[in-house]
């Protein structure tokens, strides 16, 4: 994304990614619009990331969709509910693309992992309790 893109968006600014430079313009416009169809705020916890990162990051693949700018990594909703309308949102807004999307909860680690997935791969949704 550029910075010019950046500023098109209407839920995120430029500081508040890592890598702006590395992301996906049309998965920044899709988050947004996760976002809007959420009503609450998101907080990223990770977003693209350089080889090297993606090496570091515990559990991360070789393959990860961090590395081409098409997934982030979220701040665990606050409540049940909010959980269940996030997910709807990420679904309702998936547009051709089929989503990944991880639901990682535990004393350890809460994020929610959300990426597109390689175009011809079904939708999924993995729940993970650490």
């Amino acid at each position: 994304m550029t910075p010019e893109q950046g500023v098109t968006l209407k839920h995120f600014k430029w500081r508040e990614w890592k890598h702006p430079e590395l992301m996906d313009f049309a998965f920044t416009q899709f988050l947004d619009a996760v976002r809007t169809e959420y009503g609450f705020p998101i907080v990223l916890t990770s977003d693209a990331r350089t080889p090297a990162e993606n090496a570091a990051a515990s559990g991360s693949s070789p393959s990860s969709r961090h590395l081409v700018g098409q997934a982030v990594d979220i701040r665990f909703p606050p409540t049940a509910n909010h959980l269940w309308l996030l997910v709807h949102a990420v679904y309702s807004c998936q547009r051709a693309s089929p989503i990944e999307l991880e639901l990682v909860h535990g004393p350890a680690d809460s994020h929610v992992h959300i990426a597109w997935e390689v175009l011809g791969r079904a939708s999924s949704l993995e729940l993970a309790l650490t």
